[in-house]
């Protein structure tokens, strides 16, 4: 559920979405027009309005647009990851990523030892996004760092890059302080196969929400042998948690489950009764047969 291709990403454009709401004067109205005014603006040797510039050109440069307009800068961007402020190191990274300037990736591996968190997850989230599994040793370094936010950002990307030469350190992050982290874990190692499937299952008994990402990472490696673990989180008193069960068990085909997912005929979140509906119409069984099947069998953790 937290899994994504470039999750800092995402953070830092929500940073810099709060920064765009501020219009600097003499900023001119359509988007290619602002993409040329702040790209002018890289060369200021003011640092607050690079830092500015390097956060808007993010922005608008995302998903690939207006790149052309920016790409001739690429040699005053990449100078930016040797700046002075971190903030600034962490904003050029994913402006690069963006403008798929795959060639910086030397400069942006380097800023794996930077002091920074931000600016090291910013390089990971990078390096992951170029695929470059070159420097998976140097991203495994961060799975012990005590910034929650940089080991969860790690383990993530050694799962993107298939980095199976680290999954013994990564597994000990199932059992993580943070939440999300474990999550993450979960997610990352089910991407390298079933062997690692036992693991995860232990995470159905959290008390947090890291259990969706073990239902979810169990559901895609087709781990029927956990339907009756995951079919005792109906139960759960959160809904994500019950809606994520009931997809596991519909994958899994666990029609013996029927009776357990008939009590959520009544659950008071709407978007479940009509999973459940959906699920039963999917087994062929009414859902007055399904409530005369024998729940219960299975309790919850």
């Amino acid at each position: 559920m937290f899994e994504t291709a470039f999750l800092v990403k995402l953070f830092v454009l929500l940073v810099w979405a709060a920064s765009a709401a501020q219009t600097e004067p003499g900023e001119p109205q359509g988007a290619e027009e602002k993409a040329r005014f702040w790209a002018e603006r890289l060369k200021s040797d003011d640092q607050a309005m690079v830092l500015k510039a390097v956060q808007k050109l993010g922005i608008l440069t995302y998903k690939g647009t207006h790149s052309q307009i920016v790409k001739p800068h690429l040699t005053r961007i990449t100078e930016l990851l040797k700046n002075d402020k971190p903030e600034i190191r962490a904003a050029a990274i994913p402006l690069l990523s963006n403008l798929k300037s795959t060639e910086s990736t030397p400069q942006i591996g380097e800023l794996l030892k930077d002091a920074n968190p931000d600016v090291k997850k910013a390089a990971i989230g990078a390096l992951e996004y170029f695929k470059a599994t070159a420097y998976t040793g140097e991203i495994a370094k961060s799975l012990q760092d005590r910034d929650f936010g940089l080991r969860g950002t790690a383990v993530n990307a050694l799962g993107s890059l298939g980095a199976r030469e680290h999954a013994e350190e990564m597994r000990k992050l199932l059992g993580d302080e943070n939440f999300w982290v474990r999550g993450l874990t979960a997610s990352a190692l089910a991407k390298f196969g079933k062997e690692h499937a036992n693991d995860i299952a232990g995470l159905l008994k959290s008390k947090e929400r890291d259990k969706i990402n073990a239902i979810h990472a169990l559901r895609s490696l087709k781990a029927k042998e956990f339907a009756g673990e995951i079919a005792g989180l109906l139960k759960d008193e959160d809904h994500a948690v019950r809606g994520a069960a009931l997809w596991a068990l519909r994958d899994f085909g666990a029609k013996e489950y029927a009776g357990e997912v008939a009590q959520l005929l009544d659950d008071k979140n709407d978007a479940i009764r009509k999973d459940v509906e959906s699920m039963l119409r999917a087994w062929n069984i009414s859902p007055e047969e399904a409530r005369k099947m024998n729940p219960g069998a299975v309790t919850p953790p």
